[in-house]
This record gives C-alpha cells, sequence and structure tokens, in this order.
C-alpha cells in the first residue's frame, strides 16, 4: 500500500509564506523607487512599513549603484548603463 507524504497544512503554510514573501518584496521594490525620486526616510518608512535598518540597507544599495554607475568630471557627472547612456552637467 502506497502512503502519500502529501499533507495541506504544509502546503497552506508554504503559500502563506510565499504570499508574505511576495509583499514584502513589493515593499521593497515600492522603498526603492521613493529612494530614487528623493524622498525622506521616515516617509518612506510610514507607507511601506519596512524597518529603519531595512531602508538604511536599500539606501546604502542604492547609493553603491549610483557610484558604480557613475564617472564624475570636473562639475559634471556621466551615467552609463546597458539601456541609458547620457551625461549632465552640473
Amino acid at each position: 500500500m502506497f502512503k502519500s507524504f502529501y499533507d495541506p497544512e504544509v502546503e497552506k503554510r508554504g503559500i502563506v509564506k510565499g504570499f508574505e514573501k511576495g509583499q514584502n518584496n513589493a515593499k521593497e521594490e515600492i522603498a526603492r523607487n521613493m529612494i530614487s525620486k528623493g524622498f525622506n526616510k521616515e516617509v518612506i518608512i510610514e507607507l511601506t512599513g519596512l524597518s529603519d535598518e531595512h531602508i538604511e540597507k536599500l539606501i546604502k544599495e542604492r547609493i553603491n549603484w549610483f557610484l558604480k554607475n557613475t564617472k564624475v568630471y570636473k562639475g559634471s557627472f556621466s551615467f552609463k548603463s546597458k539601456t541609458i547612456r547620457s551625461k549632465i552637467h552640473i
């Protein structure tokens, strides 16, 4: 006789865990967009519900990405990306 290892409770827990992870990913993406648009950290925390430490981590990621993808030349900077190439004078 075959014994099934299927447990509906385990499946429910997996679905709930996946749903929560998806919600957290959406909040992170919203926070990243808000950081890119220059929103205040307190506003981002209030609207997304993410912790101060989590927002700080996302801000540091954004700064590191920006520094990696830009070069500064005497009062101007050049932004390089696979899809965007522009030069902005300050």
